[in-house]
């Protein structure tokens, strides 16, 4: 194989863990604002890197 289809294939090895880790950090996220806000309606917002309660 040559380096540059090594490369194409470690870039896209890479981009999928972290597409996997941000989609498990915002699952993972909503779970917590659903138990910290009490229920889904008073979460304002949830992403990868935390979540929001409304008011």
């Amino acid at each position: 194989m040559s380096k540059i289809k090594k490369v194409v294939i470690a870039v896209v090895i890479v981009l999928s863990l972290g597409a996997i880790a941000k989609q498990y950090n915002e699952r993972n996220h909503e779970a917590m604002a659903i138990e910290e806000c009490g229920n889904k309606d008073n979460v304002a917002k949830v992403d990868s890197k935390g979540f929001e309660c409304k008011g």
